[in-house]
């Protein structure tokens, strides 16, 4: 594929596969950065990224540590309803239903909101909190330190190398994702770049 983008387009449609490169042309490349609707995308795409990774990062983290919690009320039942939707749905047309209730169509927060958590990591990020030695939060409550004080200066700083993980996780899934704009974005001007490249493509 990148010797492809590389080709010349006689190059390219007379040879479709070969590993020795054969020509050496940027049309490609220019052709594709001249295009208004590219760059656009790119910046969608990044703007979504972003904004979507924050999110997700923010909500797994601080739900995974109340999770961990043994003494919060409720907590067996809330992750049983939690570890429910990982096997059973609604399915796609209850699912646009209640966002187009919600006034998310065609609008950029529509690939953000609902990707807003995933419980796979949100159980993975949990489990991780559970393995940590209680005795540093421990010594923290004995010197007066709250719930969220603990957390930012105590679990958070423990637990870079899973965050970052998870991080990773989320900000190629956001990137990736294609599946929900083609469902609920139908103007051009926000369309991300995985929609324009597929546009493109077919």
């Amino acid at each position: 594929v990148v010797l492809l983008s590389f080709a010349e387009q006689a190059v390219a449609a007379s040879h479709p596969v070969y590993i020795v490169p054969l020509s050496f042309t940027l049309n490609s490349y220019y052709m594709i950065c001249r295009e208004t609707a590219f760059l656009r995308s790119l910046l969608v795409t990044l703007a979504v990224v972003a904004l979507r990774t924050t999110l997700n990062i923010v909500l797994t983290t601080t739900g995974a540590y109340a999770l961990s919690k043994k003494a919060m009320p409720g907590r067996n039942i809330m992750l049983s309803l939690i570890v429910f939707t990982m096997f059973f749905g609604g399915g796609l047309i209850p699912w646009y239903l209640v966002l187009k209730e919600l006034g998310l169509i065609n609008r950029l927060a529509s690939m953000i909101i609902p990707s807003a958590i995933s419980t796979f990591n949100l159980i993975l990020m949990k489990n991780y909190f559970n393995t940590l030695n209680p005795g540093f939060e421990e010594s923290a409550r004995i010197d007066g330190a709250n719930d969220i004080y603990i957390l930012f200066r105590i679990i958070i700083p423990m637990s870079m190398p899973m965050i970052a993980t998870i991080t990773l996780f989320y900000a190629v899934g956001a990137w990736n994702e294609w599946y929900s704009a083609l469902i609920l974005i139908s103007e051009p001007k926000l369309y991300p770049l995985q929609i324009y490249l597929r546009n493109l493509l077919i």
